[in-house]
């Protein structure tokens, strides 16, 4: 859900998506990824750690550049946020966690379905799952004050319409009206 959800709000906002699992399977920047499974190799904490510093540079790039940018990202140490979040203050740039969750069985059956596309670019299967929920660590307080949350347990339309990113649309532009910010479908 975090990712077909991550598309949708970044079209909405028109904002550049940077997806990891993309980025990670790219020779060099721009070059379009392989979608072959990676070796144990590239999921190290050494790789991994350099894969959120390859993306963080090119975040900076696209900040640079002067364009909104969406990272879509597991972010499961807290040691990842906190780069992110220094750059986004650094540019002085809103920045806000998303919190895209649902039932550790809905996470299953989306890795499941997922694995069976060739054309995905995550690894992720009930392996990862379950690495990923074991070693993911909690937000700091500091952390949750940014955190906007949201349920992916719905119908992928849900992720189109204006109402379901509402908690986001108002914290962005907290000088809109509220019904203005939902009500049109259009994008902001």
């Amino acid at each position: 859900g975090k990712s077909v959800a991550s598309q949708a709000l970044a079209t909405r906002l028109c904002a550049i998506r940077l997806s990891s699992d993309t980025e990670r399977k790219r020779a060099h920047p721009f070059a379009p990824p392989d979608h072959h499974a990676l070796p144990a190799i590239a999921y190290s904490r050494k790789a991994v750690d350099s894969h959120y510093d390859a993306l963080l540079a090119i975040t900076r790039r696209v900040l640079e550049a002067g364009y909104p940018v969406l990272v879509d990202a597991t972010f499961l140490k807290q040691r990842h946020r906190v780069s992110f979040i220094e750059l986004a203050c650094a540019f002085d740039v809103p920045v806000f966690l998303l919190d895209f969750h649902t039932s550790v069985r809905q996470l299953a059956e989306r890795v499941r379905k997922r694995a069976m596309d060739p054309g995905q670019s995550s690894d992720a299967d009930a392996a990862v799952l379950v690495r990923q929920l074991a070693n993911e660590e909690p937000l700091t307080p500091d952390e949750a004050a940014l955190t906007v949350a949201f349920d992916t347990d719905v119908p992928l339309g849900a992720f189109q319409r204006a109402t379901y990113w509402k908690p986001l649309l108002i914290r962005l532009h907290p000088e809109t009206p509220v019904e203005h910010a939902v009500r049109s479908d259009t994008t902001h």
